[in-house]
């Protein structure tokens, strides 16, 4: 039966099984395909990918790397292997990877979301918050994205973006806790004490407990106390 298939339901028949857990199936039946199409672009980083879901970055690194040798220059090829490169700790190589990647589909979220995040391990947080940002725009409701463009502000001293970007992932994510006990410190560092405030309340009501946010609402009543 899967022999039977041809080379478009094949690869899409591969997706389907490793998307249901049966990667072993998967492989079979690109490998099997391979038979027919020696040397395919698409076949040979399908099966990587596969192997990238197995976390066998040695054998995933080794096709695409034959791939890239050869010549291939497409986004999929080029983000998985700056997906696998990033997993072996190898981060320059990741990042001309994943440049490549980016440079060839600038308008593709995945690329520029992990641009942004191999970019941030550099140390390299323009970068960073360059990739978050395109995010942002390409996709406004990208909460994942804003929370990268906020921290990466942070790290910049870009004090008021920070907040916004906090803010706007707040509005996107009703029970994420971090985005609002980071954004209330930030408050008051600028002494605005009412956004302190406003935003503790709002992360005591999904964990009082937590921490972080017992040690900003002590914060805040110290501001409140020196601003009398």
């Amino acid at each position: 039966q899967e022999l039977g298939k041809g080379y478009g339901q094949r690869n899409s028949y591969a997706a389907s099984l490793s998307g249901q857990g049966e990667n072993g199936r998967a492989i079979r039946v690109l490998i099997d395909l391979l038979e027919y199409y020696p040397g395919d672009e698409v076949t040979l980083n399908n099966l990587a990918g596969i192997y990238i879901e197995l976390e066998d970055w040695e054998k995933a690194l080794g096709l695409l790397d034959g791939l890239v040798e050869s010549g291939a220059d497409r986004f999929g090829i080029w983000i998985n292997l700056a997906t696998v490169q990033r997993a072996l700790g190898n981060l320059p190589e990741a990042r001309r990877a994943i440049d490549r990647a980016v440079a060839l589909s600038p308008d593709q979220s995945l690329g520029q979301l992990t641009r942004a995040e191999i970019c941030m391990l550099q140390g390299d947080t323009p970068a960073a918050r360059e990739s978050g940002l395109r995010v942002c725009e390409l996709e406004p409701r990208n909460a994942q994205a804003f929370l990268m463009v906020a921290e990466a502000s942070v790290k910049l001293g870009l004090t008021a973006e920070a907040c916004a970007a906090f803010e706007q992932v707040n509005r996107l994510n009703k029970r994420f806790l971090p985005s609002r006990v980071s954004a209330a410190s930030l408050y008051i560092s600028v002494g605005r004490l009412a956004d302190a405030e406003r935003l503790i309340r709002e992360a005591e009501e999904i964990d009082p407990s937590q921490a972080r946010v017992i040690q900003i609402r002590s914060r805040i009543q110290q501001a409140k106390r020196g601003a009398r």
